[in-house]
């Protein structure tokens, strides 16, 4: 079992409770690996929350958690700001097409200060070591073989290493999270908009705990934006503020409605990749908080002039200008008729 040392109270992670969630005291940890810094903006979702919790907490540590999701909801960022404050040091990897197993546990290579060689652990002998999270992104980018041959790693058990002939005994505080778009038993489903994802076998997505993560509710997501961009109250004040937010969260909203519906190559489309993510949202939100900021230090001239649709320069900006015409023209047309009231 974990060995916990602080009590971390639920308020510290923006919830009305006066519940607490075990953790460690903070700065307690002075191994090679650092707790994430902590964003006091971030917003959790409360059964996000509380079933990664239920997760840190279970009797049984060795189990993986499985966080999938779309694109830019937060999957990553909610689980880095959840192990801030309980003070827990991570160590990542994001996996690719031509990753192995070596990856995860370490490789010989020539150490700058005197020239010869030495071992380097990798991100699972460190976290088998020191006590670390293992944090595992795009899991399903990984070939199929590579996770099957890492049963020792996904069930906790203690890591060999092949190449040195150690065996490292899994930590008690070692826990590993898994984060991906797809949930590991869909990936390489024919129509899914992330390419490159490697069908798993059955056993492996057996071995985990499963979370899927959705948008956040709209109180939520509105709270998300307006702390993201709360210093602008000064310029545009708190109404105004408002209001952009309010415009920008119904474009996302619309975005997303249309991202759920089946493709019609006649119709209005967006794909579910180019639907607006949370984390777009607050990118687009931003410019375009920017970009009202510099036409009211303008003249009205200078500010038709220079900057004639904020709008869509912020959009272009952040996603649109990424996208096929078809699907860039799509979301032009839901942005103007979703801000519409600010013109």
């Amino acid at each position: 079992m974990m060995q916990f040392t602080a009590r971390i109270p639920a308020r510290d992670f923006g919830l009305l409770s006066e519940r607490s969630v075990l953790g460690f005291a903070n700065g307690s940890f002075t191994g090679p690996a650092a707790v994430p810094s902590l964003d006091a903006g971030h917003v959790f979702d409360p059964i996000v929350f509380e079933s990664i919790r239920m997760w840190w907490e279970a009797d049984d540590g060795t189990s993986p958690l499985y966080v999938s999701g779309p694109t830019g909801c937060g999957k990553t960022s909610t689980v880095l700001q959840f192990l801030a404050r309980v003070h827990a040091p991570v160590v990542s990897i994001t996996c690719r097409r031509r990753m192995d197993k070596q990856d995860l546990i370490g490789a010989w290579g020539v150490d700058s200060a005197t020239g010869k060689f030495r071992w380097y652990d990798g991100p699972a002998s460190l976290a088998w070591r020191h006590g670390l999270v293992l944090l595992i992104n795009e899991f399903t980018t990984a070939p199929a073989e590579v996770w099957v041959s890492a049963n020792d790693i996904l069930e906790g058990a203690a890591l060999t290493n092949e190449r040195t002939g150690e065996v490292i005994p899994r930590h008690p505080n070692t826990r590993v999270i898994i984060t991906d778009n797809c949930p590991v038993g869909c990936a390489g489903d024919a129509g899914s908009e992330y390419i490159a994802r490697e069908r798993q076998d059955a056993s492996v997505a057996d071995r985990f705990w499963h979370l899927k993560v959705e948008y956040l509710a709209r109180e939520r997501e509105a709270a998300a934006v307006l702390k993201a961009c709360a210093a602008a109250e000064r310029t545009l004040g708190s109404e105004q503020l408002d209001r952009i937010v309010g415009c920008a969260l119904d474009f996302a909203a619309a975005s997303r409605d249309l991202a759920a519906r089946p493709m019609d190559p006649d119709a209005f489309c967006v794909p579910g990749d180019k639907a607006v993510s949370t984390r777009v949202l607050i990118r687009f939100t931003r410019s375009l908080i920017t970009l009202l900021e510099a036409r009211k230090a303008m003249d009205e001239a200078a500010a038709r002039r220079v900057i004639p649709d904020p709008v869509a320069k912020a959009l272009d900006l952040t996603i649109a200008g990424g996208c096929p015409e078809k699907v860039r023209n799509t979301l032009m047309q839901l942005a103007e008729f979703c801000f519409a009231a600010l013109a």
